[in-house]
């Protein structure tokens, strides 16, 4: 193999026959797309080699820019990762992507396939900086050669935020910021392409406006949990405000209260262009926009929603009857979970532990007068004391009546522990 990738190489003592069956028959395991139907010609059980051997054939018979030349490189860089040599799957993946950009130009968007692994190795080496920054390049090879809007950009995008989301408990709180900040980024993106090519009221325009309101208030949990705000620095130039003051902080902590608005008044919203949707969806976005007003503390407005929630079930026909029975216990506000858990019963595919807990609810959400009644055998006075604590701070839908928020003097919930 060419020094430029670093790994070692290794020859048998045979000629291969020709050029086309070196780059076909030696790509396995791990076949590039379009060679699988030459697996059944390799007999020997060694991938690095056989990939070695055929790289050193083909840069003899072809040159080693030739664009086959990728396709091995490719191959030999995940057959490397499988047996965990990542330095030099990384060099085989860069030469690969090399060899791209010397066919097809600096912004080559065929450099995906390979950088996205390049990516990935060095998150796992720890190398999350240059790991985000070749993110960052995959992003904007792309983003160029698809012209910022089509359809075949979205696998991409959604590779891409995938790959951000769990990141956050690795890093520090700065970073974690940054990674909260190109989350946002993304997902925006990735619902532009969706409501202009796919409709407003398309399903995955509004999960992704969803989404979107959830990562804002991941944001903002997150600020409040470390005491600090990273600042966006187009707002201060547009705004003429120093980064470290009060008004700064502020300013760009309502810019995400604002932002995650939006999100979810545009799910709301999309299902009044979905003459097929079931209003059951639509109250629940519409309550999931009374839950986002009530949890930055615009009481009003979250009840307003709450009207509109219950009215779109009571003023169908078909739905006129659930209209009560829906709103009628307080749940609490989730935004990262798909599925609210129950006031009562099993929560979504979890068998327990389980504490009850006796409470009550606001109007405005509150949780009042939180007992345990009820925890498994194992939790510690300490453990439940926690446990009441945390649910004693969390944010609750009140439940309604004909559509307005009322209080709840008692309650029994089952609370999952399981969940965290």
């Amino acid at each position: 193999m060419t020094a430029s990738c670093g790994v070692r190489r290794r020859r048998h003592q045979f000629h291969f026959p020709g050029i086309s069956f070196i780059l076909a028959a030696c790509l396995v395991p791990a076949l590039p797309a379009g060679a699988e139907d030459y697996a059944k010609l390799l007999t020997r059980g060694d991938p690095v080699t056989d990939y070695l051997e055929a790289i050193d054939e083909a840069e003899i018979h072809i040159g080693p820019y030739a664009m086959e030349m990728a396709d091995l490189y490719l191959g030999l860089g995940r057959s490397l990762a499988s047996t965990g040599e990542l330095d030099d799957a990384m060099r085989a993946y860069q030469q690969g992507a090399h060899v791209v950009r010397v066919n097809d130009g600096l912004y080559s968007a065929q450099q995906t396939s390979f950088l996205f692994p390049v990516a990935e190795i060095l998150d796992q080496q720890g190398d999350w900086e240059t790991a985000r920054e070749t993110m960052e390049y995959i992003y904007r090879i792309n983003d160029e050669h698809y012209d910022g809007l089509s359809l075949e950009m979205l696998p991409i995008l959604e590779r891409i935020l995938d790959w951000y989301q769990p990141r956050g408990q690795a890093l520090t709180p700065q970073m974690q910021f940054e990674n909260m900040h190109l989350q946002e980024k993304y997902a925006n993106h990735i619902a532009m392409i969706n409501e202009q090519l796919k409709g407003p009221d398309h399903p995955d325009t509004r999960a992704m406006y969803r989404r979107i309101g959830q990562m804002h208030y991941e944001t903002l949990y997150h600020e409040q949990q470390v005491g600090r705000m990273p600042i966006d620095r187009k707002l201060v130039m547009a705004n003429g405000m120093h980064p470290s003051s009060h008004i700064t902080k502020d300013y760009s902590r309502r810019s995400h209260i604002n932002a995650g608005t939006e999100a979810f008044r545009k799910a709301a919203e999309s299902f009044e262009h979905d003459s097929g949707a079931e209003p059951l969806l639509h109250a629940e976005a519409l309550a999931q926009l009374g839950d986002w007003y009530l949890s930055t503390n615009k009481k009003q407005d979250a009840a307003e929603a709450y009207r509109q929630a219950y009215e779109a079930l009571a003023d169908n026909e078909a739905t006129a009857y659930a209209a009560d029975a829906y709103f009628i216990d307080p749940v609490p506000v989730r935004f990262m979970h798909r599925d609210l858990w129950p006031v009562d019963g099993a929560g979504p595919g979890d068998d327990g532990p389980w504490v009850r807990v006796s409470m009550g609810v606001t109007r405005a959400g509150e949780a009042r007068d939180v007992e345990i009644v009820e925890t498994p055998e194992d939790m510690t006075r300490q453990q439940a004391q926690e446990v009441a604590s945390m649910l004693g701070h969390m944010r609750y839908r009140p439940r309604l009546v004909a559509g307005s928020p009322e209080v709840t003097h008692e309650m029994i919930w089952s609370f999952p522990v399981g969940h965290q």
